[in-house]
């Protein structure tokens, strides 16, 4: 990981930084403060400074108002919120729900402020504290009509952060999620002129909280063609839905745009195979891949999707059969990272079922390092799901390249711990 950050010569990569905090969690489940000091120590300042606070205490309300206190003794704002943002999350995570509560309103930026209230509203909701919950959302809420004046970045239009912060809360806390549609409602409402994309975000809002009625009544005054289509086809899906799957199936059957279609037919064959209904799933998966050869556009992915719905329908014949036709398809020109996004995903799939050789020459297909580290994480995390840890570790010491290497000790170490997790339980 050291070698890796070292090698890069931007100021940032957010690839790296994911590796980081991975690495991290692994090292702090296990107890090793020694590495996470060397890490301090010697990685490059941009990827140090996200972990600085790492081996802060974080047992009692004291170890926290510690914490806090030397926040704010920050002068970034990025890195003053994100020990807030930190702090708050662990103090949830130890049910000091009432100190989270006290700290939230420390954090400056408006965005990560809601977030941060979003956060504690849920948790607050999980232990049946409504009231409480409730505040969480209007300090949320609050937060989306501070004026980014001052602030070193652009501040999204109020109601646009407030439909954000209806679909956190979703269904983890529909009365909350209410509160901030209909704050978002009026914002739109209260605009000298509103246009088509305000009210489509409110419809598209509406949609994903189940609310087909008003999703509807927005829609009528979305006055661009392409959008109305879009948003009727959305609302006439998601009402089959609530129907149920039969009435899903032929709506998606009537649908020209195949993308479309077969999202549909996979995601109802998944609330199939959740259901309990294999056999319906797995016609439902047939239909979808039938669609999906009559269709012009590459759909790789989908395809990919509607191997693991089938794998989930426990038709792994019809799934390999599925993926081998992915594979044909992966071979045509693709744009940006498509293809090697592909590979991936693909690699990942033939390595859960078991077909390792198959799937390490499937990610050497891949040119780009990141994206073969990425494919051979994949399969090192499936080799030591199957109690292959020492084969995995054996090809990973291997590895010439930085990135790959430390990708795939990644997966090895966090699939390991998810195993010693399980077993604990």
């Amino acid at each position: 990981m050291i070698r890796l950050a070292a090698e890069d010569d931007s100021s940032f990569n957010g690839a790296i930084s994911a590796k980081v905090k991975q690495l991290l969690e692994s090292l702090l489940y296990v107890g090793d403060r020694g590495d996470v000091r060397y890490l301090q120590k010697h990685l490059k300042k941009p990827y140090a400074d996200e972990i600085r606070s790492a081996l802060e205490p974080s047992a009692t309300l004291q170890d926290f108002a510690s914490r806090v206190s030397k926040a704010d003794g920050v002068k970034d704002i990025f890195e003053h919120d994100e020990d807030l943002k930190t702090i708050v999350s662990q103090e949830i995570g130890r049910g000091f729900l009432e100190d989270a509560v006290n700290a939230a309103p420390g954090i400056r930026l408006p965005g990560s402020r809601s977030s941060a209230f979003i956060e504690i509203a849920i948790a607050q909701h999980g232990k049946g504290n409504d009231s409480a919950a409730a505040e969480a959302v209007t300090a949320a809420i609050h937060a989306c009509f501070q004026p980014g004046t001052g602030l070193p970045l652009i501040i999204e239009p109020p109601d646009r952060q407030l439909t954000g912060v209806a679909a956190a809360l979703g269904d983890r806390y529909p009365e909350g999620a209410q509160r901030a549609f209909e704050e978002a409602e009026k914002t739109v409402e209260a605009k000298a002129k509103p246009d088509y994309l305000d009210w489509s975000d409110l419809s598209r809002t509406a949609i994903a909280l189940g609310d087909l009625p008003s999703a509807t009544r927005f829609l009528q005054k979305v006055e661009v063609e392409d959008e109305r289509v879009d948003l009727q086809t959305q609302i006439a899906v998601a009402q089959a839905r609530q129907e149920g799957p039969d009435a899903a199936v032929r709506t998606a059957l009537k649908i020209s745009d195949p993308w479309v279609k077969l999202r549909i037919l996979r995601d109802t064959a998944n609330q199939q195979s959740e259901a309990g209904d294999s056999l319906g799933a797995i016609t439902t998966l047939r239909l979808a891949i039938e669609a999906a050869k009559l269709g012009n556009q590459r759909c790789v992915l989908l395809l990919h999707d509607m191997a693991w719905a089938q794998i989930d329908a426990g038709d792994r014949t019809g799934a390999e059969h599925t993926l081998e036709v992915a594979l044909q398809e992966n071979e045509k020109p693709a744009f940006g990272s498509d293809q090697v996004d592909g590979w991936a995903l693909l690699a990942d799939t033939f390595a859960f079922l078991g077909h390792f050789d198959r799937a390490h020459k499937i990610a050497s297909k891949i040119n780009d390092h990141y994206f073969r580290g990425r494919a051979l994480g994949f399969i090192a995390q499936r080799e030591v799901e199957a109690g292959h840890s020492e084969a995995a570790l054996a090809w990973a010491k291997q590895l010439k390249d930085p990135d790959e290497r430390a990708s795939a000790y990644l997966a090895i170490a966090e699939t390991t711990i998810e195993k010693l997790k399980d077993e604990s339980k």
